[in-house]
């Protein structure tokens, strides 16, 4: 199956909208009393790391004869972690809005 230019122009689309979206939300929802960012350089630098470093990954696995449903689940599962890392950041963020708050 051909995936088209205009799939291919959406899916960047979404992909570098949900980008600015974090970095808006990390400017607003993440910096300290003093202007600081806290931790959105070490995401953003961490996520470029990521995007040199899974197409590389991919070819390597093509070449050992991986399948693209094989990947498709690896990529899943590290999505899948990440989404309980933030789950578990939760309740470290509803008490720092707590204090805030009565601040």
């Amino acid at each position: 199956m051909a995936v088209s230019a205009a799939h291919l122009y959406s899916a960047e689309a979404i992909a570098r909208g949900a980008e600015l979206a974090a970095l808006g939300d990390g400017a607003v929802c993440h910096t300290t009393d003093n202007g600081c960012t806290t931790g959105m350089g070490w995401g953003i630098g961490i996520g470029r790391f990521g995007a040199i470093l899974a197409p590389l990954a991919t070819g390597l696995l093509v070449d050992r004869g991986w399948h693209s449903v094989e990947l498709y689940w690896v990529f899943a599962g590290t999505f899948l972690i990440a989404a309980l890392a933030l789950a578990a950041l939760v309740p470290a963020a509803r008490q720092t809005w707590a204090v805030r708050e009565v601040s």
